[in-house]
């Protein structure tokens, strides 16, 4: 099994759906925006393999993070402890993916690939900031942390002037380190506007 961590910041159509809360105690202190965990977040990439699950299988079934440990519960019937089987109220109603293993023998061998094929050219090219520091171009994955830092810069701009010179700024960033500065820039700001 192949999952992501989390989204990675880039955007879905997809509105989360409800969930069901795990149940485990959060304290105030933890918990300041009083989240109540009744709703998933954005939708993670997730590949399972197996020569025990047909080529070409796509499911359209929720899962979230919850359903790993749910599965193997379940694949291994563990035993409950402390009275509980599951870890919590999230991963008891999860759904599990143990159903993908439809087969009962392997795929035939023609159907195993015998190499793998050669990775694409990544785009990814050394190059130097202003400083003359050794730099790189920015990956997919910080672009997206990157766009959520503008959005939550955008979103507390007072001023509707100054929001499209900010735009532009925030298109022209190209390298790691312009990322780090505006990563930086966006930090102290929300900072200063908690205190």
């Amino acid at each position: 099994m192949i999952t992501y961590d989390e989204h990675g910041g880039f955007y879905d159509h997809v509105v989360p759906p409800p969930a069901i809360p795990p149940g485990d105690a959060t304290s105030g202190r933890l918990n300041v925006r009083g989240f109540d965990f009744t709703q998933l977040g954005v939708r993670v990439p997730a590949v399972i393999a197996s020569p025990l699950i047909d080529k070409g299988t796509i499911d359209h079934r929720v899962y979230d993070h919850a359903s790993v440990p749910a599965t193997l519960i379940k694949l291994f019937d563990l035993p409950a402890i402390a009275g509980k089987r599951n870890l919590t109220g999230r991963d008891a109603a999860a759904n599990t993916f143990e159903s993908l293993f439809s087969r009962i023998s392997p795929r035939p061998e023609d159907e195993i690939p015998k190499t793998l094929p050669d990775p694409p050219d990544s785009g990814f090219r050394a190059d130097a900031d202003e400083d003359g520091l050794p730099d790189f171009q920015i990956d997919p994955a910080v672009r997206g942390f990157l766009h959520v830092a503008f959005l939550r810069k955008y979103g507390v701009s007072p001023e509707i002037a100054a929001r499209s010179p900010m735009v532009q700024r925030f298109l022209r960033i190209s390298t790691r380190v312009e990322a780090m500065r505006f990563f930086d820039e966006v930090g102290k700001e929300v900072a200063q506007g908690t205190e």
